[in-house]
C-alpha cells in the first residue's frame, strides 16, 4: 500500500484507512485499509469512492495529486462527506507556488484556503468551484475552531 496510508492506519489505532490513488501499484485492501483506484482530478471518481464507501468520515486528509485542480475538486466534493465536529486537511498547499502543478488561470489553493478562513475576505469563483459552492464550503468551517493554515497545509474543523 501507499506509505502515507500505511502510517495512517498506525497512528490512528482504531480506524478505518481509504485512500484513493491513480497509481495501480498503491492499490492494497487489508488490514484496516482500503484502496480506491480513481482520479485526483475527476469529481466523478470521487463521487464513486463515496457511493462505494459511505460518506461521514471523521476527517479527510488530501494527500493528493497537489495540483490545484486535484485539491479543489476534492475540497469541493469531499467535504460534504466529513461529519459534523471532523476534519477537513489539504496537504502541501505549498505545491501552489510551483509552476507544474498550476495551469493558466488557477487560483493558488493556499490563497484559496486564506479566503476561506478568513470571513471578511470577499470569495470569487475559481475554474474549479463556483462562488456557490466556496460560500457553501466557507459555511461548513467552524470558526470557533483554532484552524490552520501555512506554506505546507491546511486544517480546519467542520460545522
Amino acid at each position: 500500500p501507499a506509505p502515507s496510508l500505511q502510517m495512517w492506519r498506525d497512528y490512528f489505532k482504531n480506524a478505518q484507512i481509504f485512500g484513493i490513488d491513480a497509481a495501480e501499484r498503491y492499490q492494497y485492501n487489508g488490514d484496516r485499509i482500503i484502496s480506491f483506484l480513481g482520479d485526483h482530478e475527476s469529481v466523478d471518481d470521487y463521487n464513486s469512492f463515496i457511493k462505494s464507501h459511505g460518506s461521514n468520515f471523521d476527517i479527510i486528509i488530501d494527500d493528493g495529486a497537489h495540483t490545484m485542480e486535484a485539491q479543489q475538486k476534492a475540497l469541493k466534493t469531499l467535504l460534504t462527506h466529513v461529519r459534523s465536529g471532523g476534519f477537513y486537511v489539504i496537504e502541501d498547499i505549498g505545491t501552489s507556488y510551483m509552476g507544474k502543478f498550476t495551469k493558466e488561470g488557477d487560483t493558488l489553493t493556499c490563497l484559496l484556503m486564506k479566503d476561506i478562513m478568513d470571513q471578511e475576505n470577499e470569495i470569487v469563483d475559481t475554474c474549479y468551484i463556483s462562488k456557490d459552492e466556496l460560500l457553501e464550503i466557507r459555511n461548513k468551517v467552524d470558526y470557533s475552531y483554532n484552524n490552520y493554515i501555512d506554506n505546507n497545509i491546511c486544517l480546519f474543523k467542520v460545522m
